[in-house]
């Protein structure tokens, strides 16, 4: 009796091993073939390497062919022969074409995984009229800046979008009623506007000879209205929220979304990570209005930027157009 399986192999009749033989270059392949086709997600997503990865696969089929090849002595082990190149021909067929239907599929999955963002600035409250530094105060909307909403959402054709996030004060949740009347809105906290503490509910000629408010107007980052947050701390707040909501859809799937916002919190979010990079001042833009950002999974994970295609609800070149 043999006592190893080497020595069971060799010792079997020839016809007995030509038949194991196609039994292990069937299990063989049908095992590689799978593991290419993982291989494969890999490869499309790592350009660089998908040569290495070829050469290699072809090195292996190569020695497997060498070694799992052997020389016909008769009709029976000839058919046998022939048999295995059919099957390994056939995998290796196969195999490319996994391959390369994959690489198809992620490709195409790739292209397909970009976002939409929108953001739209509020409608106009009291304190807006007035010239007035509001901030954490909840005023409402304004009739005027009401109907003046639902004239441009009657006029201009405001993006479908799957999600809409609002601030949690009435003059942003209203506003985005009005202009998302379809959608259910989600309201962060953190997307409220800056907390301008002692100056809250005041005018820029009412604070001239303050001294603090001489020092905040200079734009440090640690600068901060007394019993108000600094810019650091509001740039902080707004940038974590924002980059939470992002990572939400990413995970979901939820490729189009609107903020109506605070104009404080919409050019904090443009300066931060809006191409091209502009001021903050840039970003200024009427209520009801804002702009459209794309979202690249890959520049978004790299530099944490945004490219702002075009203003919103209406082109750049068609809103000029009407402001003529």
């Amino acid at each position: 009796m043999p006592k190893s399986p080497a020595a069971f192999f060799w010792l079997m009749p020839r016809s007995r091993r030509s038949w194991l033989r196609v039994a292990a270059n069937l299990l063989f392949f049908s095992a590689l073939s799978a593991l290419l086709w993982r291989m494969a997600r890999l490869a499309a997503l790592a350009r660089p390497f998908r040569s290495l990865i070829s050469s290699l696969t072809c090195s292996r089929f190569s020695l497997w062919i060498s070694i799992c090849s052997f020389t016909p002595k008769n009709i029976t082990t000839s058919i046998i022969y022939q048999l295995i190149l059919f099957v390994k021909g056939y995998f290796i067929l196969s195999t490319i074409c996994n391959v390369s239907s994959a690489i198809a599929v992620v490709q195409e999955d790739f292209a397909l995984k970009s976002y939409t963002v929108y953001l739209f600035r509020h409608g106009l409250t009291k304190g807006n009229l007035n010239a007035q530094y509001i901030g954490q105060t909840d005023l409402p909307l304004t009739m005027d800046s009401i109907n003046q909403l639902h004239t441009l959402r009657g006029k201009y054709p405001y993006p479908e979008v799957d999600a809409v996030f609002t601030s949690p004060l009435k003059r942003c949740k209203d506003s985005a009623a009005i202009l998302f009347p379809r959608n259910n809105l989600i309201t962060i906290e953190d997307f409220k506007e800056y907390n301008f503490g002692e100056f809250e509910g005041k005018t820029a000629a009412e604070l001239q000879d303050n001294l603090d408010f001489r020092d905040w107007l200079q734009g440090d980052m640690q600068a901060s209205p007394p019993y108000g947050e600094t810019n650091a701390q509001f740039m902080h707040r707004v940038c974590a929220a924002f980059e939470k909501v992002i990572s939400g859809c990413v995970q979901t799937g939820t490729r189009r979304i609107a903020l109506v916002c605070h104009a404080g919190v919409m050019m904090t979010l443009l300066t931060c990570y809006g191409l091209p990079e502009a001021a903050m001042a840039n970003w200024q833009t009427d209520p009801g209005f804002g702009y459209k950002l794309h979202l690249d999974p890959a520049l978004w994970m790299r530099a944490n930027k945004m490219q702002v295609e075009d203003t919103a609800p209406i082109p750049m070149a068609q809103l000029e157009q009407v402001e003529d």
